[in-house]
């Protein structure tokens, strides 16, 4: 646009100095008024030549418009939008050029506020047929909707070049005032019309121009288009709608998807049909009939033979394209190959299948529950019940309670949690265990299994082996006894080899003795009857006392105990002699499991409200198997291990039991490579200061009072 205006003004000024040289000669008295006239002349055509420009364009974008709503293609809207820039360019032209009118200035304004309004009215068209279609816009071509608005900018145009035309011929009568000047006018007259049609062949070569720019434009967008369909992972196609569904256009996918190459799929009308596996093929074309009949896609999935006789699966979104008519045109649609994926679902529904027959075939309840005890998902015959209901509306208030805590510590630990319990089932008592395991954010697993017979079993065991024990443990003290008395000599000199089985003797009697006490101290442990003397104890001189007395057992197996922290101050509520038990039997698993000549590490820390007592070792490490009998009863993770390192397979137990009758409880942390770490954890036990405690809390002045 800038070209343009350069050259109208070159002329212009050209016009205007061979008007002031032919006015020179003749008259140079009238020089400067012909001068000023002729530039006035100028600048009325000038005016008069952008109104016509304006009127052009409006025309143009008219047109544009009408073949967009019609065709729904968007390169008409390029000379439309191009339109729109050169009325905005020639408004500014205008507002120069007529800036010494105030009329004019008015009725520009006016002309410019009607432009934007059709400029609205055609934009708001174009949406309504990129968003409904041309059932909906096409009316307002028809009906000549918005015609109020172009004709009252053509009169406004009119006006302003009656204006023009009525200043122009002021002027001129003005140069023909005398006759001498009616040649030179009208030469100047045609010599102006010259340089217009010149302007005018400069615009239209540019508008020649920029056509041919749009026109390459769009060459190289379908370019870009055709190739970005090609790198798709899909086959892209146009059919006709004839009886064969006749492929227009099929993307080179075809080939590396179904073995055809483009040429045969094209070729060969019934080479679809051939291939559509023949259950599919009703339903496939029932839903292109839907898809007419609703002006709708339906996608539809399906599956096709390749050339080698292979089957795959294909999901197809087509469309039907209509013309402004409402015809229908042809089909295009784009086909993807989802093979994978239904033999994915397939795979998934038989593993499904599978899984559900193992679970139906388990005897145990199953169960999901979130963080607060809600019941998600239930696998009972009667589940339905459970759903949407609590732990604490169902089960007892303590069993609830327990429930709660193992979820609270599935959920922290991420970790397998083990509880027993017993309910109450008719006029029967249940034992049950159940396992907890994280499933989702804030949501466990549950699987309950009814163990009462295998309760049952045990209690009978357990009573068995304490009735036994305690009868076998006063003869075996007896035993024990005289087979020291004879070690010692009190029966005299006996030969080396008698001396040697009686000590064997009585190293094994002192083994079935620790044998019988630890069942009986079980025993004791589980009915109630073990006494616990409870008093204030401070943790560290008892870990201390601890290690002594397990110092000499260390260094029969070279291996040392090291206390790693001090922590003055930490007391617990306990009794001593037990708790010292507990260490005791810790203490010597981890010397007796650890490697020769490596250190057994002690540690006391506080955590929270709780003092945790930590012995690491250095020795194999727990099997994760193993881990959920570790504080059973015998239970051992290597018999032959544990019959070449000694042990009854009751310590951990015993420790177990002491430990919660003292309020505690203890766990095993696994390092895997590097032996594992048992910790006893215990509440604290506070020494209240009460001379600095204020009285209120002690019982108010009372207790002043009656301390006085």
């Amino acid at each position: 646009m800038k070209l343009v205006l350069s050259k109208k003004l070159i002329a212009a000024f050209g016009l205007a100095i061979v008007v002031l040289i032919v006015i020179s000669v003749i008259s140079h008295g009238s020089t400067a008024r012909l001068l000023a006239t002729a530039g006035w002349v100028t600048h009325s055509h000038e005016t008069v030549a952008k109104l016509e420009t304006i009127s052009h364009w409006v025309e143009r974008a008219e047109t544009a418009q009408r073949d967009f709503l019609i065709l729904g293609e968007d390169r008409y809207l390029v000379p439309y939008n191009s339109a729109l820039k050169s009325i905005d360019q020639a408004g500014g032209d205008l507002r120069e050029l007529t800036i010494d009118n105030s009329h004019q200035q008015q009725r520009l304004g006016r002309l410019l506020a009607l432009i934007h309004a059709r400029r609205d009215e055609i934009n708001e068209s174009i949406m309504l047929r990129r968003q409904q279609g041309a059932h909906v816009s096409l009316p307002e071509v028809l009906t000549g909707a918005g015609a109020a608005t172009a004709n009252a900018i053509h009169d406004v145009i009119s006006e302003m070049e009656l204006e023009e035309q009525g200043l122009l011929k002021l002027r001129i009568d003005e140069v023909n005032n005398s006759a001498r000047w009616a040649d030179l006018v009208i030469t100047a007259s045609n010599l102006l019309a010259v340089a217009l049609v010149a302007l005018s062949g400069v615009a239209i070569y540019r508008d020649i121009v920029r056509r041919e720019r749009a026109e390459d434009a769009l060459r190289a967008a379908e370019q870009r288009f055709r190739t970005l369909v090609e790198q798709l992972p899909a086959i892209t196609y146009v059919a006709a709608l004839d009886a064969e569904s006749s492929t227009i256009y099929t993307s080179p996918q075809i080939e590396t998807m179904l073995g055809f190459s483009q040429a045969e799929w094209m070729a060969d009308h019934n080479l679809w049909h051939k291939q559509l596996h023949p259950d599919d093929y009703t339903r496939v074309m029932a839903d292109i009939v839907q898809s007419q009949a609703t002006n709708a896609p339906v996608p539809s999935e399906y599956r096709m033979l390749t050339r080698s006789g292979q089957l795959r699966w294909f999901r197809d979104q087509a469309v039907i394209v209509h013309d402004p008519a409402g015809q229908p045109l042809f089909l295009q649609g784009i086909m993807f190959d989802i093979t994978e994926r239904k033999l994915g679902e397939a795979a998934l529904r038989v593993s499904e299948s599978r899984n559900r027959a193992m679970l139906d075939a388990m005897p145990d309840l199953m169960f999901r529950l979130s963080r607060d005890g809600l019941y998600l998902d239930v696998r009972t015959s009667n589940g339905d019940i459970l759903l949407g209901t609590l732990l604490s509306d169902v089960l007892p208030p303590a069993v609830a309670r327990q429930w709660m805590a193992c979820i609270e510590q599935t959920l922290r630990t991420e970790a397998v949690q083990f509880i027993e319990y017993q309910l109450v089932l008719g006029q029967t008592v249940h034992d049950f265990e159940a396992r907890a395991v994280v499933c989702a954010e804030n949501e466990v697993l549950a699987i309950v299994r009814d163990i009462t017979d295998r309760k049952n079993i045990e209690r009978m065991k357990n009573e068995f082996v304490s009735t036994v024990s305690h009868e076998l443990r006063t003869p075996l003290t007896s035993i024990r006894g005289a087979l020291g008395l004879i070690v010692g000599g009190v029966a005299g000199e006996i030969p080396p080899k008698v001396r040697a089985m009686v000590e064997i003797a009585a190293k094994n009697s002192e083994r079935l003795i620790r044998l019988i006490n630890d069942i009986l101290d079980i025993d004791k442990i589980e009915s109630g009857k073990m006494i616990f003397n409870l008093q204030p104890v401070e943790l560290m001189p008892l870990l201390e006392q601890a290690i002594d007395m397990n110092r000499a057992y260390g260094q029969q197996l070279d291996i040392t105990f090291e206390l790693e922290s001090q922590i003055a101050g930490a007391w617990v509520y306990a009794d001593s002699d037990r708790l010292i038990q507990a260490l005791t039997n810790l203490l010597s698993n981890a010397a007796k499991f650890s490697p020769t000549g490596a250190q057994v590490l002690v540690s006391l820390a506080r955590r929270g409200e709780l003092l945790r007592i930590a012995i690491r070792d250095h020795g194999p490490g727990i099997p994760e198997a193993f881990r959920a009998r570790l504080f059973q009863r015998f239970a051992q993770a290597d018999a032959s291990d544990a019959r070449q390192k000694g042990g009854t397979g009751l310590g951990l137990s015993i420790t177990k039991a002491i430990v919660e009758k003292l309020g505690g409880q203890i766990d095993v942390m696994i390092v895997p490579g590097a032996g594992s770490i048992f910790f006893i954890e215990l509440p604290e036990w506070y020494v209240l200061d009460l001379e600095h405690i204020d009285g209120d809390l002690l019982g108010g002045p009372g207790m002043s009072d009656a301390s006085a």
